[in-house]
């Protein structure tokens, strides 16, 4: 019995003095590579980061690991550390050193959009960026079909939500809003050029600050409230113009979206053939041309009271004149725009021009004329 008790005081003394376990460098670089199956699910992002932060802390314990950064690793020192780990795969340089890999984030937006946890930066900034809503949609489309998510509710989402103080319209050729555009907005509060509020009677240098700064070949959308005047609408024309852009276009609501009706200034056009001409007031569109074979501006072809009815006269001119055989220069439409119209029946007229109710060609080139 005393040499069982003395065997037993034996092992508990050798099981006190034994030495505590020492993380191996692979076993620690694993570790750290295995974060992000370890970030738990918290109500911030925030939240989310300290509790990795937290696991790394308890869990990379060797100290030549620890003094890798932890989650804030550089990806050069994380790559040597996993080669000199022998380590074959390492899910954190997988995730670009993104604590969320990128379908998992995206999966996440798509589920729960703005308010999704998003810890991986590339699919934050398709989120929380500032680039505007047209790239913003457009980024976040391509990113959904690069990942072959293919529903995505969030996006859907986006793409039905119309702007803000547009007039709305009925239509057919209208287009997409373009991702990279400028954007240019008029409403009772002020005219707002990229994002920044501008004072009308400084619009000129404030564009040409503008085209100073990126491309002129870079379509500026104007988004004005219907219930203006065109000449607000005139002005900007004026300005934008003036600054030596081309590619214009009004931002309208259709089919409960936003889309654009692209349009440019009368010195960009041929300025050759029939020259159809709509001048819109108030309360009549009058439908001559620039040869007068179609009539004048004192005698019109035609006095016009709505769009459908200028679209029905625009047809029948295009059928009779080309009958679809017809050259770029009498694809051209001028316009010709009273001050005191306002913008919402603006809209609706250069809704109907471009293309017939059954999608057919039109007047694709909308001029805007002095």
């Amino acid at each position: 019995m005393r040499t069982l008790w003395i065997a037993v005081l034996c092992v508990c003394a050798c099981k006190g003095h034994s030495k505590p376990h020492v993380q191996s460098y692979k076993d620690g670089v694993q570790a750290l590579c295995d974060v992000p199956a370890h970030v738990p699910l918290a109500p911030t992002a925030a939240e989310r980061i300290a509790g990795a932060k937290a696991w790394v802390a308890a869990n990379v314990t060797n100290p030549d690991v620890q003094r890798l950064g932890g989650v804030d690793v550089k990806p050069e020192l994380l790559a040597a550390a996993v080669q000199q780990a022998g380590l074959s795969q390492c899910t954190l340089i997988n995730n670009d050193l993104a604590l969320q890999n990128f379908e998992e984030a995206l999966k996440d937006v798509c589920k729960r959009g703005a308010q999704a946890q998003v810890l991986n930066p590339k699919v934050r900034m398709l989120v929380e960026g500032d680039a505007p809503p047209a790239k913003r949609i457009a980024d976040l489309r391509a990113a959904v079909a690069s990942a072959n998510l293919g529903a995505c509710p969030y996006l859907e989402k986006l793409q039905a939500v119309p702007a803000a103080n547009a007039p709305t319209v009925t239509g057919v050729g209208l287009v997409e809003l373009a991702p990279n555009a400028i954007s240019i907005t008029a409403s009772d509060a002020g005219v707002v050029v990229a994002g920044k509020p501008v004072d009308r009677a400084k619009l000129d240098a404030a564009i040409a600050d503008l085209a100073a700064a990126k491309s002129t070949l870079t379509r500026v959308q104007i988004v004005a409230a219907p219930t203006l005047t065109a000449q607000v609408f005139n002005e900007l024309v004026e300005a934008i113009s003036h600054a030596g852009y081309k590619d214009l276009a009004l931002v309208v609501n259709a089919d409960g979206v936003s889309r654009a009706i692209p349009f440019t200034r009368s010195d960009a056009a041929t300025g050759k053939g029939v020259r159809p001409i709509v001048a819109i007031d108030a309360t009549t569109f009058r439908l001559f041309s620039g040869d007068g074979s179609e009539g004048t501006a004192q005698q019109p072809k035609a006095m016009l009271a709505s769009p459908a009815q200028l679209a029905a006269a625009l047809t029948e001119l295009a059928t009779r004149r080309w009958n679809g055989k017809r050259t770029d220069d009498d694809r051209w439409l001028y316009v010709m725009i009273d001050p005191a119209t306002p913008i919402q029946r603006v809209a609706e007229a250069l809704a109907v021009v471009r293309a017939t109710k059954d999608g057919g060609e039109l007047f694709p080139r909308i001029a805007v004329t002095h």
